[in-house]
């Protein structure tokens, strides 16, 4: 049996080989017979895992046709990479960014995730670099992506599924979303020197983003529906009256107990509703309530609810 490291030859694998020889595993599961495209067998692995809940791993329920995520992705539809559950995951992204609830929910930060991970399978969006934070040869790395290529793409998907939404919010919402996957773990982030002949020296280090095993796993985890907004609290009335005698409040301030022609007034001001009471309707309730009434309003609160038109033939009331 070869050791870790070596071909079976005997023969120690350079970093590209060994970066591959891990890989291999993975990628040999997914070109397998039973996840090629068009394959009635059982489901997949990752099928399960999603508990085929997503409708997005159909066609015929995608967000954006196949042919746009392909373009956006700058994949052939015929490379063997685009196998029926990478194009099933993207169909996915698209699904997360549209039942996103709020333009800036976690579910973007998920959607963008998954786009790294589906993105960095394609061999065009591998990094060819010197070492991280060293100078040397030229490797290529597989799982790094350039960061502004995947901010690119999430904008370019992005965009055309918020058709209501500006350029520079849609921008906005992808570089936020990707800061907070970074933020909670579901990316990670390293610098890398892309430096070619004829750049100036030290111009060429960039940011590169690679899924983790937890953003992987997180995003396709079914979508959750957004929750309900929270009841609107019940408006208060402006006067709460009580019982005569007791202690009555205006403007949510405990005020002292009015008198008996107070209460009578106030009262039936408040039964009147927005329509008020007449000068003789008022009267009518107390000789004396436009009196009253003027002298509750030496009170800021109570000035603010009592309504008094100042005419003989407009209507007095008190604010709801």
């Amino acid at each position: 049996m070869a050791k870790r490291g070596a071909t079976p030859d005997g023969r120690v694998r350079s970093h590209v080989e060994e970066d591959r020889w891990r890989g291999s595993g993975r990628e040999a599961v997914r070109r397998s017979p039973a996840r090629s495209r068009g394959s009635q067998d059982a489901p997949t692995k990752r099928q399960e895992y999603v508990g085929g809940a997503p409708d997005a791993m159909t066609p015929e329920s995608a967000v954006l046709p196949d042919d746009v995520l392909l373009q956006i992705c700058k994949a052939a539809p015929d490379a063997k990479e685009v196998t029926h559950e990478w194009l099933a995951d993207m169909r996915y992204v698209t699904r997360l960014i549209k039942e996103t609830p709020e333009r800036h929910g976690s579910q973007l930060g998920r959607a963008m995730s998954l786009l790294v991970s589906l993105l960095a399978q394609l061999p065009q969006h591998r990094l060819t670099h010197l070492l991280f934070g060293n100078r040397g040869p030229r490797l290529v790395t597989i799982g790094w992506l350039d960061r502004e290529a995947v901010e690119q793409a999430g904008k370019q998907i992005v965009g055309l599924i918020w058709e209501d939404q500006q350029p520079e919010a849609v921008a906005e919402a992808v570089e936020a979303a990707i800061a907070r996957a970074l933020h909670v773990g579901f990316l990670e982030q390293q610098r890398y020197d892309a430096w070619r002949p004829g750049m100036r020296s030290g111009s060429g280090w960039r940011s590169a983003l690679r899924a983790t095993p937890y953003g992987a796993r997180m995003a396709r985890m079914p979508v959750e529906p957004p929750l309900p907004p929270p009841p609107a609290p019940e408006a208060q009335p402006m006067v709460e009256l009580g019982r005569p005698g007791e202690r009555c409040r205006v403007c949510g301030q405990v005020k002292k107990s009015p008198t008996h022609a107070q209460y009578a007034v106030v009262s039936a001001l408040i039964d009147a509703g927005e329509d008020g009471l007449t000068k003789d309707a008022l009267e009518a309730v107390r000789p004396s309530a436009r009196r009253i009434l003027k002298t509750l309003s030496k009170d800021p609160d109570w000035a603010q609810v009592i309504v008094m038109p100042g005419q003989t033939n407009g209507r007095y009331r008190i604010r709801a």
